[in-house]
């Protein structure tokens, strides 16, 4: 497919520092690709370009698609160790599953070595540091702290750096890309911060306005959206526009069809599964897959409803193999038809205080969930839990454009 004139632009900037503002389902990972191509045409030495993938998979995906082994693609971590095994680093590196503390413990040190020592060391940080050191090994954070402290006066000699997903950077991850930057390194940084979802892992969205400062980057903007139809679109920029703290930018839908977007109150959860399960059937009836359709919700607690009534009915007469996914499991992803189950106050969105920055943290987690759809929006609501306990909507649903009407469904 030809590039759009907005691609286009960025592909062939001559500019020393970028950021692309790119949209929800506007082709980033095609414009970095087409970029990276274009550069090594243009007698660029493939072996001076970094390119960064927030996850392996996005890094893996990218060297598929780009097909060439002389760039180096990869994660913070994977390049942080890869220059530490050069140098002859030993140490074990353990993986957060196989260690004796909760996810909680596990994630409140997490933010606070990703954050410089910008916050406060959590209780656990003694216990956690002492049962590493006893085994001679380190973490996946540590990799990248040894690595900015043993290159800080070291020279890298890239000449072009790719980084993907910059609305999820953390502080030490964006101390380790100035430490990259050399007199006459170019840097092609590209996010979206409707999209940062990650601050309860440290990720820092402000870095973005930071880099643009720091840096005097030029602002390009991929608006145009090629994987939603248009009611999907038009909800996906009226959800975030409600966000004060925010570059402003509207997404612009590329495909014709109008799309459907329905919203269904439901008095319990079971009512609710047994409704999605029969239109699952309808869906597979009309020839949609199970890969094109996905369930998302907030957290996993509110699925388990869900998942004990679909295995039932999966014993009976559907298959099992359906996507089932959290909010944030679902970034990066795209489907036919998505449903968002638990549009309820307190659940979605999920708050500990109330302030308004969580507020917005989770309005951008309900965006990036309604514009994983491409051709059909399914949003619930149950107004008791499986406590039998009275729920509210949630203030999502409350905010919803006009144009979708809520309908009350009954079994």
């Amino acid at each position: 497919m030809k590039l759009s004139n907005e691609q286009l632009k960025a592909v062939t900037t001559s500019d020393r520092f970028i950021f692309l503002l790119a949209g929800a389902g506007s082709g980033k990972t095609r414009v970095v690709i087409e970029r990276i191509k274009y550069l090594i045409n243009s007698k660029v030495n493939p072996k001076e370009i970094l390119a960064i993938t927030f996850t392996r998979k996005a890094a893996e995906e990218m060297k598929l698609r780009l097909n060439n082994n002389l760039v180096n693609i990869n994660t913070f971590h994977g390049f942080c160790y890869q220059e530490l095994l050069n140098d002859g680093f030993k140490k074990q590196i353990l993986d957060p599953k196989d260690l004796p503390f909760t996810q909680k413990e596990l994630l409140v040190v997490s933010k606070y070595k990703n954050s410089l020592q910008s916050v406060k060391p959590p209780l656990i940080l003694k216990t956690y540091e002492k049962y590493l050191s006893n085994r001679n090994a380190i973490d996946f954070d540590d990799i990248m702290n040894i690595f900015l402290s043993k290159y800080k006066k070291k020279s890298f000699d890239f000449e072009y750096i790719f980084i993907d997903e910059f609305q999820d950077t953390n502080n030490l991850q964006y101390e380790i890309l100035k430490l990259l930057i050399n007199s006459k390194t170019k840097v092609f940084a590209v996010g979206d911060p409707d999209q940062s979802i990650y601050r309860f892992r440290g990720a820092n969205s402000k870095i973005i306005d930071k880099y643009i400062k720091e840096y005097n980057a030029t602002l390009l903007t991929l608006g145009n959206n090629y994987r939603s139809n248009i009611k999907i679109i038009s909800e996906a920029n009226y959800i975030i526009k409600k966000n004060k703290d925010r570059i402003k930018k509207e997404l612009t839908p590329n495909k014709k069809d109008e799309g459907v977007v329905l919203a269904f109150e439901f008095n319990n959860q079971i009512e609710e599964t047994t409704f999605i399960i029969s239109e699952l059937k309808k869906l597979l009836n009309e020839g949609y897959l199970f890969n094109d359709i996905a369930i998302i919700y907030r957290n996993h607690s509110r699925a388990t409803m869900f998942k004990r009534i679909y295995m039932d009915h999966y014993l009976i007469s559907i298959e099992p193999n359906i996507n089932l996914l959290s909010c944030h499991e679902s970034k990066g992803l795209e489907f036919k038809i998505v449903f968002i189950i638990g549009l309820e106050e307190g659940l979605f969105p999920s708050l500990y205080d109330n302030m308004i920055s969580e507020v917005e943290e989770e309005r951008r987690l309900f965006f990036v969930a309604v514009s994983r759809a491409k051709d059909k929006l399914y949003l619930t609501y149950s107004k008791k839990d499986e406590f039998n306990q009275v729920r509210k909507p949630s203030r999502f649903l409350v905010e919803l454009n006009r144009e979708i009407k809520k309908i009350s469904y009954v079994i």
